[in-house]
Formats: structure tokens, C-alpha cells, sequence
């Protein structure tokens, strides 16, 4: 459990967040996500995502839910790979 300004958030550990890429076109509607603040071209390699794949399957992690974000994450320039 974490508690931030008297708010209780609990983390849940069968639901992950991972950032593909920091790119991003700043034009969605009340984005929330800052990239603009820090710009960096930094984005995760296939390799990387397969390692994680890999990881979690070796560690039998069924994932209830994976949520794939960025900036924008289908900028990604392997994103359909």
C-alpha cells in the first residue's frame, strides 16, 4: 500500500505498464504523460521485449493485464514487429 497526499493507492502485481518509446506527437486530447518536459529518443529494443516475454513465461507470470504506453507507443519504429 502507498500513501500519497492522504490517498491509499495499492500496487497490483498481475497488471504492468511498460513504456515503448518517450516519442510522441503532443497532440492527444488532456494528454497527461510530460514528454515534452524531458524529450529523450530513448525507447525499449525488441530484444528488450523479448527478454521480458521470455522472463515472464520462465517465472510463470500470467499477466492479467499488459498496458503498452510511451508517449506514443505505436511511434515505436518496430512497434507492429
Amino acid at each position: 500500500m502507498i500513501k500519497l497526499f492522504n490517498l491509499r493507492y495499492t500496487c497490483h502485481k498481475k497488471r504492468i505498464e511498460i513504456d515503448l518509446t518517450y516519442a510522441c506527437q503532443l497532440s492527444c486530447f488532456n494528454c497527461s504523460r510530460s514528454c515534452s518536459q524531458a524529450p529523450t529518443s530513448e525507447r525499449m529494443t525488441i530484444e528488450q521485449i523479448k527478454k521480458f516475454i521470455k522472463e515472464s513465461i520462465d517465472n510463470n507470470i500470467r499477466w492479467e493485464r499488459i498496458r503498452l504506453l510511451g508517449g506514443e507507443p505505436t511511434l515505436h519504429p518496430d512497434f507492429f514487429e
